[in-house]
């Protein structure tokens, strides 16, 4: 009784990093593009309240650069605090636990914004996907560096 289950994966810290590096990264990403078409709509000049040029001007900045720059930043950070908490949590084997919790996270990020999107999905979104493992992986070093201090 207490003791773990045999085998270097602990499935149970690769969950809890995937609902952390999941759901962190759908809340942040879902509340900044909230808060940039509010801003978008309000900046929108009063004389051009028309619903058409107001979807227009959300469009323009929702498709922006730097907003999808910045929601890639946020998606990778919460790649790190993930592979960060499941390495915590596993103690032992911590690279591979994270690693693998990058991967396990990309594939379910792969399959959310398949079932959600109206067409293929892009090379693009398949490079981003495949950093999840390395910053995933960046997350467990730290904490393993974050030990050794201690």
């Amino acid at each position: 009784m207490g003791s773990r289950a045999p085998g270097p994966l602990r499935w149970g810290a690769i969950a809890i990093g995937v609902a952390v590096d999941v759901g962190g990264t759908q809340l942040c990403t879902t509340a900044i593009s909230m808060l940039v078409g509010i801003r978008a709509t309000i900046r929108q000049p009063q004389a051009t309240l028309d619903p058409v040029s107001t979807q227009a001007a959300l469009h323009i900045t929702m498709s922006g650069g730097r907003l999808y720059a910045l929601l890639t930043v946020v998606g990778l950070l919460c790649s790190v605090a993930g592979g960060y908490l499941t390495a915590y949590v596993a103690r032992t084997k911590v690279l591979l636990n994270a690693a693998v919790m990058g991967m396990c996270s990309g594939i379910v990020g792969l399959l959310m914004a398949s079932a959600s999107s109206r067409s293929s999905l892009s090379w693009s979104f398949f490079a981003l996907t495949a950093t999840t493992i390395p910053a995933a992986a960046l997350g467990g070093l730290l904490c393993h560096l974050a030990r050794q201090r201690d």
